[in-house]
């Protein structure tokens, strides 16, 4: 179990740089604050599977190829990108896909029929549309708006299913589509619960491995609300970075033992 644990924590933090790679090139991507197609890395979604002890001992070693495999392609994709090698860059793409459909293999050997079919849906553009219209129906929306959202939903659903090939586009459109029945309220209200979900994400992804004690939990979770909040008050992407930054500094220097420190996994190198 803690193996499993550590593994995906490994895989979670290596796989940023080429997951971000990946869902650009797979999907068309939103203004950014307005409700872009998100992608679910592999990893995070197989521990949303509710794995057996059998099947999380088999999935192990799966796991644990793959972020080998994945650090290797991080390293050519920071190479790429600092040679401004787009044809590098496309290259690297396609190992990515290769990879996820290697791993997605190896695993559907391992999952019941179910979990391998909830495990596609949540790493494609269906499961990115899944957790966009989750957060939509935590606005305070209007009956007529809801009716609408629905509506769309269900289309978006339908077209998809009938033209896999174009799945993307399609729940992109429809993305765009419920972005425009919102008031500008209820979009500014949509970004902030993305900025929210995205720490909080981050936050766990980053603790997975470490136990806190509930005085410990309590500052994580003050760190985190006001670092929401500065998310949001913060101009661009840049100061965003820094604000995450600044709260992941915050919680490993203030709340964190030594012992717990050693628990996390190693800082992302910028290339």
């Amino acid at each position: 179990m803690c193996k499993l644990h550590w593994l995906c924590v490994v895989v979670a933090v290596t796989l940023v740089v080429a997951a971000a790679a990946f869902a650009q090139e797979a999907a068309p991507r939103g203004p950014r604050g307005r409700g872009g197609l998100q992608l679910m890395s592999l990893q995070d979604a197989a521990k949303l599977l509710d794995l057996t002890a059998e099947q999380k001992e088999k999935a192990a070693p799966i796991l644990k190829a793959d972020a080998e495999a994945r650090q290797k392609l991080n390293q050519e994709m920071r190479q790429a990108f600092r040679e401004g090698d787009e044809a590098a860059r496309t290259a690297v793409r396609d190992k990515i896909r290769a990879l996820d459909a290697k791993t997605k293999e190896q695993l559907a050997a391992v999952l019941t029929k179910e979990q391998a079919a909830k495990l596609e849906r949540m790493t494609g553009p269906g499961g990115a549309f899944d957790r966009f219209v989750a957060m939509v129906e935590k606005l305070a929306l209007t009956a007529e708006q809801k009716t609408r959202v629905t509506a769309a939903v269900k289309t978006a659903n339908a077209d998809a299913a009938a033209k896999a090939d174009q799945a993307a586009k399609i729940y992109q459109e429809a993305v765009t589509k419920i972005t425009g029945m919102l008031t500008e309220e209820q979009r500014t209200k949509l970004e902030q619960l993305r900025q929210a979900q995205q720490l909080q994400a981050s936050v766990d992804r980053m603790l997975e491995n470490v136990t806190l004690t509930d005085q410990q939990k309590a500052k994580v979770q003050k760190l985190v609300e006001q670092a929401q909040k500065d998310s949001i008050a913060a101009g661009d992407r840049q100061a965003r970075r820094e604000v995450m930054q600044k709260l992941m500094e915050s919680i490993r220097n203030d709340v964190l033992t030594e012992e717990q420190r050693s628990k996390l996994p190693a800082p992302r190198t910028r290339g």
